[in-house]
């Protein structure tokens, strides 16, 4: 290893040598009668004693059920104000949690918890009956457990409610003592990976990994509060992804109040940002897109908003310095980081932020930047493959050592599979996937590059380029475009305004106008497999009134703002994460 090429983070304090359960619940004890979180549809708040008092409960009545170290608890739900209490409940027994994507076809939970083998899943009204279905072929699944506030009608005999055992003067109200766990070795969480190709894959995440991000993130890679003390959040973000579940495990040991949404819309959001006097704000680049560029944001008034921190797919510069201009916010940060990373790698904290920079590596961590094709470490401003090497990176895929073994090496550094470089002070630029680079004509393109340059025509307000196989070239970059409402331009004009900006071997070379049918119909790319290359592609559209699910590719998901935070939240279409 050429130590000059490695860059390293500052030096991490020593990190609590305890379990998740026992780092939660001391926190929470300290918490007292403070609002924790507040459904914005319907008011309903939760304190952060009542979590206290029901995740206590609900850990009496899994140790019960049997739920040692070493097992693990499922749940499949959108957000809501129960998430919380059986992930809490599973942490305070040493147990391991496994978030489903609530989307997931039956199929799609089979696949997912025939990896994490969990003992009992929790549900709400909106994921029980696939959850029922798909458990029938799970053998390791003992018990099924309804959570949430909406009833779904008549449930089997054997499905227990949340708040039936929470509640019950049956079930011990003494304070839970936290299972001992091994710190390093036993694992707490398990993710679904967001990798590009294949189904998902179990991440599974350590109490000492998730411990040191929370740390990591109190110790500057996140704003800190101000004099006024917590503030609120946006329980945005789906809390069954790294990122949402992170945001909503930090706001417990913050302190901080989560605005909760169960789903997304457009005015609901932009007023909860009004109303709540949101200062951060956490968002993913399609929300970005749509605070650029949608209309509605003119009506509200977002001035309190101070930081904006984007992560989750890079942020293309043009998009940043609209959102900038628009609603007058000067700290926007990129955060980068992956599941297998404990969700963050580098961050920008202390110094100038850098247009289109994710941060430099944060405390505790190594970086390099390595050649695609001989794994050499590069210098400075030379683009290759981001790797990381530290205290949070993931113990492994569950059950799946040979994909663990090809994304960790024997050295310990973890191949993140994205292209990008550091500069002369550290910050990083990530430019693109290596699975999505099109290989035009023996060159490298990034679809991302493309995209960028489209956003700045005022006629587009989504793109998307990805690779269609061709005999001669190899491959073509094709844009999958959606226009501003009441605006007109030609595919050529398209063409031409994108190649006159790129050499001769960088074109865009056809485009794909996609459409919305009525206001609540997404487009979406057709690609049933996303290890293969786009052969037959097809706008095909999706109309809520009908039970139509369609393959989003990972690239897409970043399609339209609006169309990207629907598909999170939609009971009929499903992300392949």
């Amino acid at each position: 290893m050429d130590d000059v090429n490695v860059l390293r983070g500052e030096p991490l304090p020593p990190v609590p040598q305890i379990s998740l359960g026992q780092y939660l619940l001391s926190n929470l004890q300290q918490k007292g009668d403070e609002v924790a979180q507040i459904d914005v549809v319907t008011g309903e708040t939760q304190t952060f004693q009542q979590i206290l008092t029901k995740s206590n409960r609900a850990a009496h009545y899994l140790y019960g059920l049997g739920i040692r170290p070493g097992d693990v608890v499922g749940i499949s739900s959108e957000n809501n104000l129960d998430f919380f209490i059986p992930v809490l409940a599973a942490f305070y027994n040493g147990a391991a949690c496994a978030p489903f994507n609530p989307a997931y076809t039956e199929g799609e939970l089979e696949h997912s918890m025939n990896i994490s083998r969990p003992r009992i899943v929790f549900a709400s009204s909106l994921t029980i009956s696939r959850v029922i279905k798909a458990a029938e072929n799970i053998d390791s699944i003992r018990d099924i457990v309804l959570i949430g506030r909406t009833n779904p009608g008549p449930l089997p005999y054997n499905i227990r409610r949340l708040s039936d055992f929470i509640n019950s003067p049956q079930c011990s109200s003494s304070t839970f003592i936290p299972a001992q766990v091994n710190h390093e070795r036993d694992v707490c969480l398990i993710l679904c990976s967001s990798g590009t190709t294949g189904l998902p894959k179990g991440v599974e995440l350590t109490h000492r990994n998730f411990i040191t991000f929370i740390q990591v993130c109190m110790l500057g890679a996140l704003p800190q509060h101000d004099d006024n003390g917590p503030e609120n959040l946006l329980g945005l973000l789906p809390f069954y992804h790294g990122y949402g579940f992170a945001l909503l495990s930090l706001a417990i040991v913050r302190g901080d109040k989560v605005v909760v949404f169960p789903r997304f819309e457009e005015e609901l959001f932009l007023r909860a940002v009004q109303d709540f006097k949101i200062s951060t704000l956490y968002v993913v680049p399609p929300l970005m897109v749509f605070l650029a560029k949608h209309p509605i944001v003119d009506k509200y008034n977002l001035s309190q908003v101070k930081t904006i921190i984007c992560g989750a797919a890079p942020l293309n510069k043009d998009t940043q310095d609209a959102v900038s201009m628009r609603i007058g916010v000067k700290d926007i940060r990129q955060g980068y980081g992956m599941t297998e990373t404990s969700i963050l790698a580098t961050a920008a904290q202390n110094y100038p932020v850098k247009l289109g920079s994710s941060g430099r590596v944060v405390q505790g961590f190594m970086a390099k930047i390595v050649d695609v094709e001989t794994g050499k470490s590069l210098p400075r401003n030379k683009e290759g493959e981001i790797c990381f090497k530290g205290p949070m990176i993931m113990k492994g895929y569950r059950n799946n050592k040979e994909a663990t073994v090809l994304t960790i090496d024997k050295d310990g550094w973890l191949h993140t599979g994205d292209i990008g470089y550091f500069d002369n002070d550290g910050d990083i630029f990530v430019v693109d996937r290596i699975k999505e680079l099109i290989k035009y004509k023996g060159f490298q393109v990034a679809p991302a590059e493309l995209e960028a340059v489209l956003y700045t025509n005022k006629a587009v307000r989504d793109a998307c380029v990805v690779g269609k196989p061709d005999e001669i070239s190899g491959e073509i970059p094709v844009a999958f475009v959606v226009l501003q409402p009441n605006m007109k331009v030609t595919e050529k004009e398209l063409v031409d305004y994108v190649n006159g900006k790129f050499l001769a071997f960088k074109p865009i070379l056809r485009h794909e106008f996609l459409h919305k049918r009525n206001s609540e119909a997404v487009c979406a790319l057709c690609q049933k497999s996303l290890a293969t290359p786009v052969v037959n592609y097809s706008a095909e559209f999706y109309d809520p009134n009908y039970e139509v699910a369609a393959y989003i590719p990972y690239r897409l998901i970043r399609l339209t703002s609006v169309s990207y935070v629907s598909l999170f939240f939609s009971q009929h279409m499903r992300l392949l994460y």
